[in-house]
């Protein structure tokens, strides 16, 4: 079965910290297993208030639900990661719940290739063009689509 990702339209700002494209990315660059049962990503319009955990993967329904509204893509990348690799240790999921320290220097070991790599496009287009504004895990020169390029040139 193909994986969807839905994202939550809005209307006003704060705006979604990722978009399909990132996620698409982001995905791609972990290794299978990680997405084993997953079948839904959402991005949420409510995320604006979410605190401890800006990603959940509630595995008996295969759904990943990301509150990303108004954050920083770095830490929503990192939260993301975190919550695919939390299964392989078999850490189990709680609704709402942050990990404990233990486990996100577990979690934090496992996922630092990856997050370097999902962050790697992002930090060289900022290093070279200081106090240039950019969006998502792509730079404007590298992938601009959909609604983010509203966004950018509103």
């Amino acid at each position: 079965m193909a994986m969807r990702i839905l994202i939550d339209k809005i209307s006003k700002a704060p705006w979604h910290a990722m978009d399909a494209d990132d996620i698409r990315y982001l995905l791609s660059i972990v290794p299978v297993e990680w997405l084993d049962d997953l079948i839904t990503v959402r991005l949420h319009a409510a995320g604006l208030f979410a605190a401890d955990r800006r990603a959940e993967f509630f595995r008996p329904k295969s759904q990943m639900r990301i509150f990303c509204r108004g954050l920083r893509v770095e830490i929503v990348t990192r939260d993301i990661l975190r919550e695919l690799a939390a299964a392989q240790v078999n850490i189990p999921y709680s609704f709402g719940r942050a990990y404990s320290k233990d486990q996100i220097r577990l979690l934090d070991s496992m996922i630092g290739p990856y997050l370097n790599t999902a962050l790697a496009p992002r930090k060289q287009f900022v290093s070279e063009n200081p106090g240039r504004p950019v969006e998502g895990l792509f730079p404007p020169s590298i992938a601009v689509r959909g609604s983010r390029q509203k966004r950018i040139h509103q």
